[in-house]
């Protein structure tokens, strides 16, 4: 299935299946600026500002199963789709979906969606009709 993010001017409708998403939204947001001085993302991904925020900065990590604000927490994902938007980029309208949509993902697939969307005061997401979840996998 299909997710579209939508920031505060955008309208639209999406599809989604999600295994585990991780949201950061801040109004401000700039790359390595003074929270990132200190190298808070452990020189595992890139650090982006958080003004006004707590903490004050976000973490794109690198590779497929870091994490967290450090990029020190260590997940098993099989998929990651991240999306860390300026305000021209294309994470102001988008859509993410499962492996093989339409047809159903793979037994015991879990994919991480991470979204940092600095300029957004709202993020809208619409589901398929067809949307479900593994209740016992995925509350």
């Amino acid at each position: 299935m299909k997710m579209r993010v939508l920031t505060h001017d955008h309208l639209g409708g999406g599809r989604l299946l999600v295994a585990v998403l991780m949201l950061f939204c801040s109004v401000h947001g700039v790359i390595a600026q003074d929270a990132c001085v200190s190298n808070p993302c452990s020189g595992l991904g890139f650090c982006f500002e958080r003004p006004g925020r707590t903490p004050n900065y976000a973490c794109q990590c690198f590779g497929i199963n870091r994490m967290g604000f450090g990029c020190l927490e260590v997940g098993s994902f099989d998929g990651v789709n991240r999306c860390f938007g300026y305000p021209s980029s294309s994470c102001q309208l988008t859509s993410f979906s499962s492996p093989g949509f339409p047809n159903t993902y793979p037994n015991g697939y879990s994919q991480m969606y991470q979204l940092y969307i600095q300029t957004a005061t709202s993020i809208r997401f619409s589901f398929h009709a067809t949307f479900s979840i593994d209740v016992n996998d995925d509350l």
